[in-house]
């Protein structure tokens, strides 16, 4: 239903709509009204009922006592004549039927009539009312000084009402009719008060989407849609402005765009190599040499190749910052890192740990090459002093060693942390060491 409603157009919603309220509209009121003249005809018929007992209980007071039955079916009888009266029963004081209007005779009943016992059981003010399908009964008890005698009863049609509600009813429908086709003629040229100039504006609108820059919509009238239709105009007449200005612009801004991307680009190869390199020694950082080793330690896995992490550390740098400055310390540091990387091999990864400790990693290097690299290099610093103020300051490393096993499968951070605890082994041994992690015996 809502895809429907979503594909009908806009004509035919409003049409729709204006008719459908319309309509609704007159049975809504229909069945207002339907229900106002139901209650008041019911009020109307309790009122008629009321007042027939009324002045029938009066008349009725002596025969019914000396149950005078000619005399009842007489007063029966002629109550009959109302053609609105579908029956009128008088009871005696058990509720047997004395008389009935709609016998042709007296019939006095010697069994106790159901109605008949529940009137006589009545107040002497209260009413027994009854509404059915098709009539309204209404009952009391006949009293004679505070002795109950009887009771009376009569029935009224309700077709009165049945027929008035048909009536209104076609004419309900009658009126939904005309209404409803000329709401639908008002809602037909309301309608097209607004869909004609927005269907205009949308041909505009498909025209300007479609590169169209000379279309204007003709504004028909002052209100609205017109002002709509007069700013649809200067909208395109400001798109035609500023493309030409657009255009214009562009023009500067492609070659001013290639300069840009050209720095750009040359600054961004800036940044990815800040971002992977520690800024004083310009080697690699810890964070890039774990990635770089991650995809060693897979390869070496793969192919059950060996592999070695050494890991180095300063000596008593501590020391060296303290007596000669941090200044001094640094260049100390970046002095290390050449020596040692022009003692690597261009397929080693070579990175700062963190402040004095450097790690470095050999694929296809065992234990044994391993051990004789990292004691070349532990030679080569102690054999080189630095000069500081015209003396010589001493420098010394200590290195833990450690290489993958080939026949099981280990990660980069264990090996990390096994080549951890050579160093320190190194350095309880006195520094100046190296050290080759090697399994404990139990």
């Amino acid at each position: 239903m809502k895809r429907i409603w979503q594909n009908l157009s806009l004509r035919t919603k409003i049409t729709g709509l204006v008719s459908s309220l319309t309509v609704s509209g007159v049975f809504i009121l229909t069945i207002i009204s339907i229900q106002l003249e139901k209650q008041y005809f019911q009020q109307d018929l309790e009122s008629q009922a009321d007042l027939l007992l009324e002045t029938t209980s009066l008349s009725l007071r002596d025969p019914l006592y000396n149950l005078q039955v000619d005399e009842l079916w007489g007063l029966a009888r002629a109550l009959s004549d109302n053609p609105d009266l579908i029956f009128f029963i008088a009871y005696d004081a058990q509720g047997k039927t004395l008389v009935d209007s709609r016998n042709t005779e007296p019939a006095f009943s010697r069994e106790i009539d159901p109605l008949g016992s529940v009137l006589v059981e009545l107040q002497p003010n209260q009413i027994h009312r009854e509404w059915l399908d098709d009539q309204y009964i209404s009952g009391r008890s006949v009293v004679l000084g505070n002795q109950t005698i009887g009771a009376i009863a009569a029935s009224l049609s309700t077709s009165p009402l049945k027929e008035k509600i048909n009536d209104m009813t076609v004419e309900s429908i009658f009126l939904a009719l005309m209404t409803g086709l000329t709401s639908a003629l008002l809602g037909f040229w309301l309608a097209n008060q607004i869909t004609i100039p927005l269907s205009e504006l949308a041909h505009g609108a498909d025209q300007m989407s479609k590169g169209n820059m000379s279309i204007r919509v003709n504004p028909s009238s002052n209100d609205e849609i017109g002002q709509l239709a007069r700013a649809f105009n200067l909208m395109v007449t400001s798109i035609q402005e500023r493309e030409k200005a657009l255009r214009d612009l562009a023009v500067g801004l492609e070659q001013t765009v290639e300069e840009r991307t050209a720095a750009l680009l040359e600054k961004t190869t800036i940044l990815e190599q800040m971002a992977i390199t520690d800024p004083l020694t310009k080697i690699l950082n810890r964070r890039h040499f774990f990635t770089l080793a991650e995809k060693e330690m897979a390869k070496a896995t793969r192919h059950k190749r060996p592999l070695a992490i050494i890991l180095i550390d300063a000596d008593y740098f501590k020391q060296i910052n303290d007596m000669h400055g941090h200044p001094f310390g640094d260049q100390m540091l970046i002095n290390l890192t050449s020596m040692i990387q022009l003692n690597i091999r261009a397929m080693d990864i070579f990175a700062r740990y963190g402040g004095e400790e450097f790690i470095l990693l050999m694929p296809e290097t065992g234990p044994e090459s391993a051990f004789l690299t990292a004691e070349r290099l532990r030679k080569i610093v102690a054999s080189s002093p630095q000069s500081h103020d015209g003396k010589k300051i001493n420098l010394s490393i200590s290195l833990g060693v450690a290489c993958s096993d080939e026949a099981a499968e280990t990660s980069i951070t264990t090996l990390v942390a096994r080549a951890d605890q050579a160093l320190y082994e190194s350095k309880r041994g006195g520094r100046n060491a190296t050290t080759l992690w090697e399994p404990r015996e139990n």
